[in-house]
């Protein structure tokens, strides 16, 4: 399994400004400064074509510019002709650079650099763009030096063989790696199939908490797009407990493995609610495949809600029970007492504590309790929902309770007494 590479792209949903940026700041730009010094240097010692200084830097500066443009224009990720475009305009700069110091086509990896650049984003369908636009530049700039438009470093007729050599070599490394680039894109189509529908959100992040890899039922779940969140950090949407409470837990984190390490967690919907989550972290950082922590989040949602109906259902029925003005017992099918109220416990003269644990028998007057038993018997055997009855408690100072008591027995889905 290959997760997208997404530190080569940046969010199709992203400005102009912000793409501008972003491109600026690619690795592939930042090592132009650096080139315009090393071609200077060799400049002066008359390896390259003996044009200006400054036309040099122009070139190169130029050559950033108008490549940045054209990505920030369209985004990353362009088809159709768009793609042709961003390919060509890759490639003509390539083809101006090269050329215009005089080396020509004996620099052909430049558009292999070029295809590379543009397949970061666009795939292997940048493959065959980038063949027809390498052949096209490298016609016209032989074209260019055999009139005399374009300098060169090679004589004829060796510059006409070398461009042909160099451009087959150029079109094999490129179809090598479209059937790279698409062998990539069937492994990460046969994973986002399998995830596309999955009912848990997997999210990957980098060593700065940022996202960088969202799955479809992110959106499904949490009512936001995977794009609106890619790059940005997942303590945005969590809550400011769960929040403090992972920070605390960020080395049990880093030192887990592929097990993971387990948490309840909530995070923000769109719409302002809180969802909670089991989430499954597990750090991947050294996987070269992923290269993040990997979290795994069930919706747990229902069952949390689930769960905190089912205490306040038990809290109010504790009240009712320990706050109710008569006496209240549970009991077991043998007769033993479970749980008593206060209000039963003054019926007997006892601590309700204290009747707990014993049988009801014991309190029963020895006159009542085989009625109370058959009364028992029947109401366990038969499908009655319960029986009312008259009978004697003894008081804890010896004298007789007169009561009446009414008992029902509680069944499960089957009818059977629990």
């Amino acid at each position: 399994m290959s997760w997208p590479d997404d530190d080569a792209r940046e969010d199709r949903g992203a400005g102009f400004g912000a793409r501008l940026w972003a491109r600026l700041i690619d690795p592939i730009n930042l090592a132009v400064p650096p080139v315009i010094g090393i071609f200077c240097l060799i400049r002066s010692w008359h390896l390259i074509a003996d044009i200006p200084y400054w036309l040099i830097a122009v070139l190169m500066v130029s050559a950033l510019v108008v490549n940045s443009l054209s990505v920030a224009l369209w985004g990353d990720g362009v088809t159709g002709w768009r793609l042709h475009i961003r390919v060509a305009i890759e490639m003509v700069v390539i083809a101006v650079i090269i050329y215009g110091i005089g080396w020509g086509a004996i620099l052909a990896i430049g558009f292999v650099f070029g295809a590379v650049d543009v397949m970061r984003s666009a795939g292997s369908a940048a493959a065959r763009p980038a063949i027809v636009w390498t052949l096209l530049c490298i016609a016209l700039g032989q074209g260019a030096i055999a009139i005399g438009a374009a300098p060169t470093l090679i004589h004829k007729p060796l510059v006409d063989s070398l461009s042909a050599l160099d451009a087959m070599g150029a079109v094999f490394t490129i179809l090598v790696l479209q059937w790279f680039a698409a062998a990539r894109e069937s492994s990460e189509g046969r994973f986002e199939a399998l995830v596309h529908e999955a009912s848990d959100i997997i999210v990957v992040a980098d060593t700065e908490g940022r996202l960088t890899y969202v799955s479809p039922a992110f959106e499904r779940i949490l009512g936001s797009s995977a794009g609106e969140f890619r790059f940005r950090s997942a303590a945005e949407m969590m809550h400011p407990d769960d929040l403090t409470n992972m920070r605390g837990r960020a080395p049990e984190i880093r030192g887990s493995d592929r097990h993971g390490m387990k948490a309840e967690i909530r995070l923000q919907h769109a719409d302002g609610s809180w969802r909670w989550f089991e989430a499954k972290v597990s750090n991947h950082l050294e996987n070269p495949k992923v290269r993040g922590i990997v979290g795994n989040l069930h919706d747990i949602t229902e069952r949390k809600r689930a769960e905190e109906a089912l205490r306040d259902a038990h809290e109010r029925f504790r009240s009712a029970f320990e706050n109710a003005p008569i006496g209240m017992i549970m009991a077991d099918l043998d007769g033993g007492i479970t749980r008593a109220n206060p209000a039963f416990g003054r019926i007997l003269g006892r601590d309700a504590v204290d009747v707990c644990g014993q049988n009801i028998d014991s309190f029963t007057h020895p006159d009542d309790r085989e009625l109370s038993k058959d009364e028992a018997d029947r109401l366990v055997s038969s499908d009655s929902d319960g029986y009312r009855l008259e009978k004697r408690y003894l008081h804890a100072d010896g004298h007789d309770v007169w009561v009446s008591i009414n008992v029902s027995c509680v069944r499960d889905e089957d009818g059977h007494p629990l």
